[in-house]
């Protein structure tokens, strides 16, 4: 047919043009460096995988990428470096599960939206909890915390790596589910309230196991419990919460996750190049290792599609458990 005679033709043929060539904005560039801003302590667990992901990543793109540890008010000052900037991928966050799928489920006090203030580049890992006890209160079971904690309501304390950061959270929850009352003490990491617990200033934690476990083996502290309801294989002796002869505490698993955040807006395409730098990352032996033997997580290589929808049934879950928590 002749497009010059059938200007229904020729605007078709002009629109296809379009759609293959002249509308299709090109994929946005990696930038030259990008900052991964952590909202906890240098040493910290999420720290620790923040660095390992940097490093891998960085030489995947071929790029520098710097962490940048702003610590303080359960990740918040992290958040608020990261939030609203421009979505170019020079700046994202590693952030932690209690500040993107468990606090904004129900504090009303949190300044963010996690599901509208960010893009969900990638989810890195889950981690395992534990219970702890410092052992000089002779405690040999969950079920003895709970009956010792009930019969001395507000004398045992419990520790946290600050305020609404998943410990906290979680202890508020397994309170809740057994009747008993402890005294909240935030600290700044789960290595420092873990230092404390082994010295016995701290009587009870909900903690990372990789916090715990290098204490518990030189019987600085003793495992109660794993907060998973599986067996896990670094901690075959420590039960798990199928285990325990505890009910109601299943909620408690998974204890935390760790994923990678950017500003609100960022593209598709610079979506998808970050996150199969950050896949592919995560499946080195390597990287396996360390994150399995040294840092007791699990590395996890999922679409952005599937770390946002995690995070919403998070939200949802914690916005029914925490309808009762209280965290003043």
């Amino acid at each position: 047919m002749n497009l010059s005679i059938c200007p229904l033709a020729r605007n078709v043929a002009i629109a296809l043009m379009a759609c293959l060539f002249g509308t299709i904005a090109p994929a946005q560039e990696i930038p030259r460096q990008i900052t991964l801003v952590v909202g906890v302590a240098a040493g910290s667990v999420t720290d620790s995988i923040a660095r390992i992901v940097a490093q891998r990543m960085a030489v995947r793109l071929k790029i520098p990428i710097i962490v940048d540890n702003k610590a303080g008010a359960a990740q918040l000052i992290g958040i608020n470096a990261v939030k609203g900037k421009p979505a170019d991928g020079r700046v994202l966050l590693l952030i932690a599960g209690s500040a993107i799928g468990q606090a904004p489920a129900f504090r009303k006090d949190i300044t963010y939206s996690p599901l509208k203030d960010f893009s969900f580049v990638a989810m890195t890992a889950v981690s395992a909890g534990v219970i702890a006890v410092n052992p000089k209160h002779g405690f040999n079971s969950v079920r003895d915390l709970v009956a010792y904690a009930k019969s001395n309501p507000g004398k045992l304390n419990f520790g946290s790596a600050g305020a609404g950061n998943a410990g906290h959270l979680q202890m508020e929850y397994f309170m809740r589910k057994t009747g008993i009352s402890m005294v909240h003490i935030p600290f700044k990491s789960d290595n420092e309230q873990a230092i404390e617990l082994s010295g016995g200033n701290l009587d009870v934690s909900i903690i990372t196991a990789a916090a715990a476990v290098p204490l518990a083996r030189t019987n600085r502290i003793k495992l109660l419990a794993v907060t998973s309801v599986n067996p896990v294989s670094y901690l075959p002796d420590v039960p798990n919460l199928r285990q325990v002869g505890v009910d109601g505490i299943e909620g408690l698993d998974p204890f935390t996750f760790f994923g990678i955040v950017g500003p609100a807006g960022m593209s598709t395409e610079l979506i998808r190049t970050l996150n199969e730098a950050h896949n592919a990352a995560m499946r080195e032996p390597e990287v396996i290792n360390i994150l399995s033997n040294t840092l007791s997580s699990d590395p996890v290589t999922e679409s952005p599609e599937a770390f946002r929808k995690f995070v919403e049934q998070e939200l949802t879950k914690w916005g029914e458990i925490g309808k009762n928590l209280k965290l003043d």
